[in-house]
């Protein structure tokens, strides 16, 4: 029985793994149109200085 289950668990997380490696989703996903294509064009995006440990000017 425990050889089933580590086929079948395999077998799970093979799936799992290639959903996420081609991006699959059930459902369509939704885009703004209006969005920044990348993280240089959000001005409200998260910036390395504002991690611990920066002390300013």
């Amino acid at each position: 029985m425990k050889f089933w289950y580590g086929i079948l668990g395999t077998a799970a997380l093979a799936l799992l793994f290639w959903i996420q490696f081609v991006g699959w989703a059930p459902t369509p996903v939704d885009q703004l149109p209006d969005a920044p294509k990348n993280i240089r064009n959000n001005p409200a995006a998260y910036r390395s200085f504002y991690a611990v440990g920066f002390h300013g000017k």
